[in-house]
């Protein structure tokens, strides 16, 4: 783990993990960014079928972390896809831009705002031992967080005008317990404008349930797979 001149706020060392596609991965944990990577290409805990990410999709991004998804999503759309990424913990958004960078990608755009229910400014907490992911909510019901920075946050509203994103053809959201807040922030006309979304459920963060926002996404017409029992899981959603 040595240093890089790109990543200044990150003070533990920079790793290098690189998939046998040739995709770079610089990372603060090579275990973490070798696990990313394979959950990413070799489970496909992102885009599963029916939901793979197609050419020239309009990809939105809800927690960028390192920028693992942003990269292989950059890559499935090809040059007449886009990717925007929404990332506010500021080491994290470096290793976003340090991985666009390095993989030469010309369709993303990061955002070092996070997404949450309305605009304003929120308190984003972590653990100082291990301050790889930033959460808005206080808990996890079981760690309080020891770490706080202030950060600005937008509606999904508010961050697809200022990118001026007519359509959302994938939408991920893995925003440790934001995801709720965010749902229930969405007005209908949003709503018909995505087609389909991988969505992390935290069961244990969020304010909203996993039910009441399966019941948000059937009402917009989406068919839900949701088939774990973990409080943390992912649930796949398309148009019927």
């Amino acid at each position: 783990m040595k240093s890089h001149p790109r990543i200044t706020l990150w003070k533990k060392g920079v790793g290098l993990v690189q998939h046998n596609d040739g995709t770079k991965m610089y990372c603060p944990n090579i275990i973490n960014g070798a696990r990313h990577l394979l959950q990413i290409y070799q489970f496909k805990n992102y885009d599963p079928p029916p939901i793979e990410i197609e050419n020239d999709d309009v990809v939105v991004d809800i927690g960028g972390w390192i920028g693992g998804f942003m990269t292989y999503a950059s890559h499935k759309v090809g040059p007449g896809g886009k990717i925007f990424v929404s990332e506010p913990l500021p080491h994290m958004f470096e290793f976003c831009a340090l991985n666009a960078h390095a993989n030469s990608l010309k369709n993303v755009v990061i955002d070092g705002r996070g997404i949450a229910g309305k605009d304003g400014e929120r308190e984003l907490h972590f653990l100082s031992r291990d301050p790889e992911m930033g959460y808005l909510p206080e808990t996890d019901g079981h760690t309080h967080f020891d770490g706080t920075i202030k950060i600005k946050v937008v509606s999904l509203e508010e961050f697809v005008m200022y990118h001026q994103i007519d359509k959302i053809d994938f939408l991920k959201l893995n925003c440790e317990g934001a995801e709720g807040e965010i749902f229930q922030a969405i007005p209908k006309k949003l709503w018909g404008k995505i087609r389909k979304i991988a969505l992390q459920i935290h069961e244990e963060l969020s304010p909203v349930s996993g039910d009441v926002m399966k019941s948000i996404l059937s009402r917009y017409g989406f068919e839900v797979k949701d088939e774990s029992t973990a409080k943390t899981r992912w649930a796949y959603c398309w148009r019927k």
